[in-house]
């Protein structure tokens, strides 16, 4: 999701901006991010959070945060130094280029799956939640985050062992396959699983509204209760997911139609991609740093633990 800024003798309207961009807005997501991802550990590790309707999302959610801060500070952090130090942290060593780009690709996929995870377990907590309830358990969901830090871990290998490298074969790779894969994982794959379930989600509690106003359930204060928090993270996961795709969608595509639009080498065309990148790495990166904006509006349940966390 990122590469690095190469000098130029002149320097257009267009690339002044993106570098104007890259100065400014950086520190600005990186304090938001660190103080609402922060708060939303605090507030989704509450014993009353966990041990509401909500089955594992709090769990989830909280290994999502602290993936954003690893996105954060591994990717935006180093963009903002370079720009405003001229500095890169992958030029001072081979292995913080290796380790620094392998954490980059791994904590944004990362947060990526977890989604996923959380969008299938709520698909499966509204049709079988008995069958969910003993399923998905904490012990579950750890297995679950092995598997799938270790999956990507495993699918990014290459950035550890090959950073740097000039083979052409290697640069082949990076240039015209690794995007594709990288869109599918890191955009398209989790836009798919989001689609199909969220609209299982959504076919499951309209017609459970249904059946409960059929049943005259709207007079008992348990149901409706119940039914407020199971709607209230719901509609919070449904928010996050239309967020995560908003966001994220635009960098894949550009890293995609990279290799066909540096064929126009002349500096007008470049200054626009150094805009166009900096627009869409900034986008992205809001995704990482606003989330827990988007639990506060969209999160019924979540917005009155976090007042009555600071009222008491």
């Amino acid at each position: 999701m990122n590469t690095g800024n190469n000098a130029s003798h002149v320097i257009l309207p267009q690339e002044a901006l993106a570098i104007l961009i890259w100065q400014i807005f950086p520190p600005i997501l990186i304090i938001i991010g660190t103080i609402g991802n922060t708060l939303s550990v605090i507030v989704l590790t509450r014993k009353s959070m966990r041990r509401s309707h909500m089955s594992n999302m709090p769990l989830y959610l909280t290994f999502l945060a602290v993936s954003d801060i690893l996105v954060l500070y591994s990717g935006l952090l180093r963009q903002w130094i370079i720009y405003m130090f001229d500095v890169d942290v992958r030029d001072l060593h081979p292995a913080l280029c290796k380790v620094n780009t392998w954490l980059v690709y791994v904590s944004l996929d990362l947060s990526a799956w977890i989604l996923v995870s959380v969008t299938i377990e709520r698909a499966l907590l509204v049709w079988y939640p008995l069958t969910a309830k003993v399923m998905c358990t904490t012990k579950t969901v750890t297995v679950n985050m092995i598997v799938v830090c270790f999956s990507l871990l495993g699918i990014n290998s290459h950035f550890f062992l090959l950073c740097g490298a000039e083979t052409e074969i290697y640069d082949y790779f990076l240039e015209y396959v690794f995007p594709w894969i990288d869109l599918c994982l890191f955009s398209i794959g989790p836009f798919l699983f989001h689609i199909v379930g969220n609209t299982f989600i959504i076919i499951r509690l309209v017609t459970g509204i249904r059946i409960m106003a059929q049943l005259h359930m709207a007079s008992n204060e348990r149901a409706v209760m119940r039914q407020r928090q199971v709607t209230s993270m719901t509609v919070m996961l449904l928010s996050l997911n239309l967020v995560y795709l908003v966001c994220t969608l635009p960098i894949s595509m550009y890293l995609v139609s990279l290799i066909y639009w540096e064929k126009d080498e002349s500096p007008e065309a470049d200054a626009q991609r150094r805009l166009v990148y900096a627009c869409v790495n900034l986008l992205m990166y809001l995704n990482n740093s606003t989330n827990f904006i988007t639990y506060t509006f969209s999160g019924r349940q979540f917005r009155m633990e976090f007042y009555a966390l600071f009222c008491k």
